[in-house]
């Protein structure tokens, strides 16, 4: 049985995201991702200080990435995109894994849409 992981990230970039889109804002050499909330199974959300926390960072870096690219963990986030191009950027996934990374995904704004929710 697959676990669910709920993500959202607040990240930072000198880019404007409306303004150069998702892949420049990402592609930037100063993005990084500020906090990390996440819940596991419908816990209580736990949020990470990505920028003063070393032990955050540590967790996020080790612990967390192996739940983010583990096939035991569905992935679901609001706007989808934004967090699995977020990943993949902060953690360098090769490009010729990127699909099967996607694919982990639930985006629960287009599942909104669907219910015809706002």
């Amino acid at each position: 049985m697959k676990h669910i992981l709920s993500i959202d990230y607040e990240t930072f970039s000198d880019e404007p995201i409306k303004k150069a889109g998702l892949y420049r804002y990402m592609q930037s050499p100063v993005f990084e991702p500020l906090l990390c909330g996440y819940s596991i199974d419908g816990s209580p959300t736990l949020t990470l200080d990505l920028v003063t926390d070393a032990d955050h960072r540590r967790f996020f870096k080790s612990d967390f990435a192996r739940m983010l690219f583990s096939p035991e963990y569905e992935k679901h986030a609001w706007n989808a995109a934004f967090e699995i191009t977020a990943s993949a950027t902060y953690f360098n996934l090769p490009p010729e894994n990127l699909r099967w990374f996607a694919e982990q995904w639930r985006d629960t704004m287009l599942h909104a849409r669907y219910c015809v929710l706002p």
